[in-house]
């Protein structure tokens, strides 16, 4: 420990991790269900993929600005 910032820091960042993990898994697992069923309609399909897109820029976005490369 450095002293670089507080235990709440860390159990804030460590639970705001686990809740978004947890729902990225759900939206997977959502997603690989309903294809193999084969049940997903076009639509649903292009909110889901549009979804897991946001998320991976928005967390692209947010370490390249955290690391002032941006």
């Amino acid at each position: 420990y450095l002293g670089v910032h507080f235990i709440s820091d860390i159990m804030a960042g460590t639970f705001l991790g686990l809740l978004i993990g947890f729902f990225v898994y759900k939206l997977y697992r959502l997603y690989r269900i309903k294809i193999q069923n084969n049940r997903l309609i076009k639509g649903k399909k292009q909110m889901i993929d549009g979804m897991l897109i946001l998320l991976f820029l928005t967390l692209v976005f947010t370490t390249l600005h955290t690391e002032g490369l941006i």
